[in-house]
């Protein structure tokens, strides 16, 4: 056994150090530049460290808008910005192509006498494995911390499941139950650690990757509007394992050890330098990542403060120019529920269920709310009296109109969706 074992790893060795082809070395040089460009180019917001592709946006988003009159035949006002799946974004990707093609033809042939790029593979593996493990620190965090999948907001809860968007209904579902949503992040997170040392990488790519599948399939099934970058970052953990994927193959399907003292792309001798610089690039993405968390004190966003008299109220009474509207589904204009939003939009759901939301400022001095509304532009006031138990009265004018309504605030913790219960086991006739 051990004497095949280390024929193997001879073979190995000799193997990694043979010439490239030909077409590996120009395949490298096109996938080397594309990757850099885009994890460059990308916009991507930080809470500390500088956001390059938003510096770099103005340059690259004058050139999409360029492409898009000039070779796609948009609009001479075509703009579209470098947001996720816009038609910017998908021009954006095809000057990339573009450039890399192009840069690649010059490096092949100021280059040409190169036989192999095994230590520049090993640096792009580098980049590419603490960007990735930013990214899902980033994601990862968000999920853990309850963050990214918030509860659902009171409008959401009464809107039908037929009337709710396929992104909405995801994020409703995550939002709800907190405990998968942790183990999501965490999954995330582990991943990202592994990424940031050698001796995990692989492991840590393999997991990053089956974590990337199911971002991919679920952003693509449920419609979410990341699909780019997500296939993107799923990529950089398929780049990762390339090299060590004739291992991972003896590994899963041949059952072969694994050979912990091969790499094929051979790594620099270590110094304390780089495990100084090493450190201190892992700080600084743990510090950029968990900071918001830190600063605000909200490492759970369930229970996090919201909006004064964020909730569900439902409509006891309502008066329009100081007559009383029976609660009528055919009545026009007879509001259903309001609704108060966490970001600052009040939203009104008429008697046939319909949502129609405005924007909201709320003065608890005055007991005032401000409202917009974006369809008009119109702005509204509508004065509040807070009466018992959060029930309040409402008075003002909207659309020219007089109106009076008398609320009663929803108990959406009783709400079948938002119960904390746990069964172990459902008995037949049980409730």
């Amino acid at each position: 056994m051990m004497v095949e074992l280390e024929v193997s790893r001879g073979r190995s060795n000799r193997s990694g150090d043979r010439n490239w082809p030909v077409v590996q070395r120009i395949g490298f040089r096109f996938v080397a530049l594309f990757a850099l460009l885009f994890m460059l180019t990308l916009p991507f917001p930080h809470h500390f460290l500088p956001d390059m592709g938003e510096l770099l946006r103005p340059i690259f988003e004058a050139l999409a808008s360029w492409t898009g009159r000039n070779v796609f035949g948009r609009g001479e006002g075509f703009f579209s910005p470098l947001l996720s799946d816009t038609t910017g974004l998908y021009i954006h990707l095809f000057n990339l192509s573009i450039f890399s093609m192009v840069f690649t033809g010059i490096w092949s042939v100021v280059d040409r006498n190169r036989k192999d790029y095994r230590r520049a593979l090993y640096w792009l593996i580098v980049i590419a494995s603490y960007y990735l493990a930013f990214q899902l620190l980033d994601y990862g965090f968000n999920k853990v911390f309850k963050w990214q999948f918030y509860l659902p907001e009171p409008n959401t809860l009464f809107t039908t499941v037929g009337e709710t968007p396929r992104d909405l209904l995801y994020w409703s579902t995550m939002g709800a139950s907190r405990p998968y949503t942790m183990f999501a992040g965490i999954v995330e997170v582990v991943a990202a650690l592994l990424l940031l040392f050698r001796r995990t990488r692989t492991f840590g790519a393999v997991v990053a990757c089956g974590v990337m599948l199911n971002v991919v399939a679920i952003n693509f099934g449920f419609d979410i509007s990341v699909k780019v970058h997500s296939t993107f970052l799923l990529s950089l953990s398929l780049l990762i394992l390339v090299p060590e994927f004739p291992r991972l193959v003896n590994f899963f399907f041949r059952l072969d050890r694994l050979d912990r003292g091969h790499h094929s792309s051979p790594a620099p001798p270590p110094s304390p330098l780089r495990t100084i610089l090493q450190a201190l690039v892992i700080s600084l993405i743990l510090f950029d990542t968990l900071s918001p968390y830190v600063l605000s004190g909200n490492f759970n966003d369930d229970v996090a403060p919201r909006l004064p008299l964020h909730g569900a109220y439902e409509v006891v009474e309502f008066k329009k120019n100081a007559e009383i509207i029976p609660p009528l589904t055919t009545v026009e204009g007879r509001w259903r529920r309001l609704f108060v939003h966490r970001r600052g939009y009040m939203i009104v759901q008429g008697m046939d269920d319909k949502m129609k939301d405005y924007a909201l400022q709320v003065d608890v001095g005055a007991k005032r709310f401000l409202l917009n509304d974006p369809r008009s532009g119109e702005n509204s006031t509508l004065d509040y009296e807070a009466i018992d138990q959060g029930n309040m009265i409402v008075r003002g004018r909207v659309s020219g109109d007089s109106i009076e309504v008398k609320l009663r605030k929803i108990d959406l913790r009783s709400l079948p969706l938002l119960q904390s219960e746990f069964h172990w086991s459902i008995d037949p006739g049980s409730e």
